[in-house]
């Protein structure tokens, strides 16, 4: 189920389209290695395209294609993986990357005050998940530190 970072829910328009799968027409997500392996035939779908990336995934080697994605999908494949976290704050303050940010995987809610502090759009989660997702989305008011979402600590800003 897709909530966004307010906690609200949010319809599914895009498919998740597998390695060696046909693609259709409409918003798809890829992998990695899938746009590596057909970039220059999915430049011509017909349709928005997202990127789904891993944790080990070399953010740098795809910076010159970012204009090509509207979504970026970080893929949490356990809850004890933090790597994400600096891809999201990677393409966020490095690359400047103005599309959308979707957290995907074993993510827990109290991971996600941070994961929307570092520039994540929208969870995809679980659907037993969602009621202490949106609970936790709106725990926390006060941000001590610079992140993706402030650029000025709390000490700055009370001058």
């Amino acid at each position: 189920m897709l909530i966004n970072n307010s906690g609200e829910s949010l319809e599914e328009r895009w498919q998740s389209i597998d390695d060696e799968q046909p693609t259709s027409e409409g918003n798809i997500t890829i992998s990695v290695t899938r746009w590596l392996r057909e970039k220059e035939n999915l430049l011509s779908h017909k349709g928005k395209i997202g990127l789904r990336i891993q944790g080990d995934t070399a953010i740098e080697a795809l910076e010159d294609d970012l204009n090509h994605f509207e979504l970026v999908v970080p893929e949490f494949p356990k809850y004890t993986d933090g790597r994400n976290f600096s891809l999201a704050r990677i393409l966020r303050k490095r690359f400047h990357f103005s599309g959308e940010l979707r957290a995907s995987g074993d993510i827990l809610a109290d991971q996600l005050f941070y994961l929307k502090r570092v520039g994540v759009d929208s969870f995809d989660l679980d659907e037993e998940r969602i009621p202490f997702a949106k609970q936790s989305l709106n725990e926390l008011s006060v941000r001590y530190q610079t992140s993706s979402d402030i650029d000025t600590t709390i000490f700055q800003r009370r001058g």
